[in-house]
């Protein structure tokens, strides 16, 4: 077996971070059932695994209604002041994924 096989998924994913909406499917009580929020979602993916794993890890955590409105690669290393970016990040790599819900409801016009 090569050694280099073992690696060659790991090696060709990178840290993708998502910004969009989702609604609380109410499973959490600090968020409204339906409620939607801004979040921003980390993950380890390949460029065309990204959407679908943003999306499943929403969904694993109690969010659906997933609009994503922008993707973008972060740089390695990544470098941030935040602790809670930081903290996502270290999810991204370490976990599933990293997911920040930003508190204030969007409320549709």
């Amino acid at each position: 077996m090569k050694l280099s096989g073992l690696f060659a998924r790991r090696d060709s994913q990178q840290v993708w971070a998502a910004l969009g909406t989702a609604c609380a499917d109410g499973t959490d009580e600090r968020y409204r059932a339906e409620a939607k929020h801004a979040v921003l979602v980390m993950v380890c993916a390949t460029e065309s695994e990204t959407e679908s794993k943003v999306v499943a890890l929403l969904e694993a955590n109690g969010w659906n209604g997933t609009i994503l409105t922008n993707l973008k690669l972060l740089s390695n290393p990544f470098s941030s002041e935040d602790p809670d970016m930081r903290a996502c990040y270290k999810a991204a790599v370490n976990e599933d994924g990293g997911i920040i819900i930003y508190s204030d409801e969007i409320r549709d016009q």
